[in-house]
């Protein structure tokens, strides 16, 4: 049990220290060093007289000082034990077991430490340990359930932008938990102390304002100081990004970027679905250009997808963004319009396209315009996605068979 001590006669009121066994600092309210007894000499390599003065800073190995303040400024009246890395006088490091404990008399000091260097494996062994957590990629951070940060590694420093452990904890209790990710702290929170280890990906932002999305992985341990959930914190963004391409590419044309066949199957599966249960007006608008095949032969393929893709921004440009253009492949393009306010709706629609790609466009040298033959259909109860398809690509062909615009084909 550590006395507290006091001080008797003319004696010094550091002098009690000299008949502690091990190293003892006396320290005050600026974390600066007042007395060290002999065993603090022969422990850090510096005399008494070298140690007063001292800021505690200076005592430790470098990235330990934020922590080694941290716990001694948290002990208000409370012995605090704790482990920390220690620098001697040659410059050489050791682990030291340290035990704060406040002074009662403002004469005396603030606080008095005890520090007992520890033996060779053990401190080679949490030597290890701290590399491996400072040096991990991945961000290690351990808090309390109240937000409170108990530890946090570099890649968790730089993650957050933050130059120190101090400065991420003077954010306050989840202060250092991204925006993203606060409105759901209560809820991760209760998961945790459920069922110990929580997942989940979540989103944020970087400190050069790029996004990231994230990988977390906590799990609720007991210690000295209570219940602590120690979080791995992953930069998954490439994994994410690579994994969206991949997606993007399945599902859209490589020349203009809209949607292909894949994707216009799954859109017009859902718009069936929602028609069946809601009584939706659904419509399709299949489009084939008029006589394309002289552009390639004549100007050369870059010049048809150029023009494929000026087309395609066209019939972009003409229908609603809830709408959903596709290339079906070759000069032939789809529009899927599903919720349609009236039936009387889907010629209108299909005399806008017709009238919007058939403005001039110039490309290199060559200035010409081309024309477009759409087959309109509007869904039936009970019809299938793929009759559906069928019947709208037989209208376009009855409409540049008669050469009448398929708007008015609609309307025969």
């Amino acid at each position: 049990m550590l006395m507290r001590p006091v001080a008797k006669g003319g004696s010094s009121p550091h002098s009690f220290i000299e008949l502690l066994g091990d190293a003892c600092l006396v320290v005050d309210g600026e974390m600066t060093v007042m007395a060290a007894n002999a065993s603090a000499e022969r422990l850090y390599l510096r005399s008494p007289k070298e140690l007063a003065g001292v800021h505690l800073g200076e005592l430790c190995a470098d990235g330990h000082d934020d922590y080694f303040i941290g716990e001694i400024v948290s002990c208000n009246g409370t012995p605090r034990a704790f482990t920390v890395a220690q620098l001697r006088g040659d410059g050489t490091s050791f682990w030291a077991d340290i035990t704060a404990s406040t002074c009662d008399d403002a004469a005396i000091g603030s606080v008095l430490l005890l520090v007992r260097e520890q033996l060779s494996a053990c401190r080679e062994e949490l030597e290890l340990r701290s590399v491996l957590l400072e040096e991990c990629l991945d961000a290690m951070v351990a808090h309390t359930l109240s937000g409170e940060l108990v530890y946090a590694n570099r890649a968790a420093l730089e993650q957050w932008g933050c130059g120190s452990v101090a400065e991420m904890v003077a954010r306050g209790p989840w202060g250092w938990v991204p925006r993203e990710e606060r409105a759901r702290i209560a809820e991760r929170a209760a998961q945790l102390q459920l069922r110990r280890e929580v997942r989940f990906t979540t989103q944020g932002t970087r400190p050069d304002g790029t996004e990231e999305h994230r990988e977390v992985c906590a799990r609720l341990i007991d210690s000295e100081r209570g219940q602590i959930a120690v979080s791995m914190v992953r930069d998954i963004s490439d994994r994410v990004n690579a994994e969206e391409m991949v997606r993007y590419l399945a599902y859209h044309d490589n020349l203009t970027g809209l949607a292909n066949r894949f994707l216009l199957t799954e859109e017009l599966e859902k718009a069936l679905v929602s028609a069946e249960r809601h009584g939706d007006t659904t419509g399709l608008a299949y489009i084939d250009l008029d006589d394309f095949k002289p552009i390639n032969d004549t100007m050369g393929h870059s010049v048809g997808d150029h023009a494929l893709r000026i087309v395609a921004e066209r019939i972009r440009i003409a229908v609603r963004q809830t709408d959903t253009v596709a290339r079906m492949g070759g000069d032939e393009f789809i529009v899927l319009l599903p919720r349609l306010s009236r039936p009387q709706d889907l010629p209108e629609v299909a005399r806008k396209i017709a009238l919007e790609v058939a403005k001039p466009m110039r490309i290199a040298e060559h200035e010409f315009s081309v024309t477009v033959s759409v087959g309109l259909a509007l869904h039936e109860p009970g019809e299938s996605a793929e009759a559906f398809m069928i019947r709208a690509d037989l209208a376009m062909y009855s409409s540049r068979q008669t050469g009448i615009p398929g708007w008015e084909i609609a309307w025969l």
